[in-house]
């Protein structure tokens, strides 16, 4: 009998699940992935350590679950939405009802063990924007108004470009939602401090700063590429909110296209300034207001919004006479016998030029 006690004895030590364990230092923003930085209420936290469990498991529905492959994490009494866990990192909410500044233990629960205490340093506002590697640098997670992602192939640019800005950390909001549950998308929880946004240094019009809607615990900040923004591949954007600075994620900027501009220049314009736009003024008859030499028309600018006055002149092969010497150019309708496109832009730029050398603009 004494023998075979041992040998239960030795297969339930064998047999045992072993403790779960959480890393010093090892809970941190899920999106800047700073180590030693502080986290806060409501925002998406990473936690390190070693968590026995048979697979890695994630949530299919929101509420997002305390438990998932029997593993739990706490604040005391008060336990954590869990977005994933693995044997080795468990991705969690920090609950909104937890207190800011402070500095709580956090513990994790499996089979009946739980582990050691860490202490967790939470503030009031942790930012972190998340980065298309996982790792807080690089290009971020940042999209455009159409909802792709900002890359060198789909850059933003200058002055036209509103990103959305996806990150963590921003701090309390209104309309808050429960722990673990989607943000309100009616009305929407913002957060009750703006952040400011800088892309290569110059400050970005913010035009939006609250949860991103349906999502748990993700933030989005919307912000508008500013006209002085350095233009390249890896220009850095920056958020700060509260005294408290995030990590610095990348996107690429260029100038804006001609097309752009013009689609920003429309919807400045009023009825009225559009019309003006598609009509004539004055001309060699009436010569009000005079013209340059041999003009035919006239058509007034917008000087608030940069538009230049448009000088119109007369010739159907080339520049007109009445402007002054011009190359006598073949009838257009030639270009017909070859479709040479090439020798057709050559007709249209010796015009340009012939134009612009007389203060006109349009033949």
């Amino acid at each position: 009998r004494a023998g075979c006690a041992c040998l239960m004895a030795s297969l339930t030590g064998a047999w045992a699940q072993p403790a779960p364990s959480i890393n010093s230092g090892g809970i941190i923003n899920a999106a800047s992935s700073a180590p030693g930085a502080p986290v806060s209420p409501g925002s998406i936290a990473s936690v390190y350590g070693n968590f026995p469990i048979g697979a890695t498991a994630f949530p299919l529905e929101v509420p997002l679950p305390t438990s998932l492959e029997g593993l739990s994490l706490a604040f005391g009494a008060v336990e954590t939405p869990l977005f994933y866990v693995s044997g080795t990192q468990v991705n969690l909410q920090i609950p909104w009802e937890m207190a800011a500044p402070s500095q709580p233990s956090l513990t994790a629960t499996l089979a009946g063990q739980t582990s050691a205490p860490q202490t967790v340093n939470l503030a009031p506002f942790a930012p972190g924007i998340f980065s298309v590697n996982g790792q807080g640098a690089g290009p971020g997670a940042i999209q455009d108004s159409s909802y792709q992602l900002i890359t060198q192939s789909n850059p933003a640019s200058v002055g036209i470009t509103v990103i959305l800005i996806y990150c963590t950390g921003l701090g309390p909001v209104t309309n808050q939602p429960q722990t673990g549950a989607a943000a309100p998308s009616n009305p929407l929880a913002v957060t009750k401090t703006k952040p400011s946004v800088t892309i290569g240094g110059a400050p970005a019009d913010v035009l939006f700063y609250g949860l991103a809607p349906g999502s748990v615990g993700e933030y989005q900040v919307n912000a508008l590429v500013p006209a002085n923004a350095p233009t390249g591949d890896a220009v850095p954007v920056i958020l700060s909110i509260g005294g408290a600075t995030s990590n610095t994620v990348q996107i690429a900027v260029q100038p804006p296209t001609a097309d752009q501009r013009a689609d920003q220049l429309l919807t400045q314009m009023t009825q009225d300034q559009k019309i003006q736009l598609v009509y004539g003024a004055g001309g060699p008859i009436t010569d009000n207001p005079p013209l340059p030499r041999g003009g035919a028309g006239w058509v007034p600018g917008i000087p608030l919004l940069g538009i230049p006055d448009l000088y119109l002149a007369d010739g159907s092969v080339g520049v007109g006479n009445g402007v002054g010497q011009a190359t006598a150019l073949p009838s257009s309708i030639a270009s017909a016998a070859s479709w040479d496109v090439s020798e057709a832009s050559k007709y249209g730029s010796v015009i340009g030029a012939e134009l612009r050398a007389y203060g006109m603009n349009v033949n």
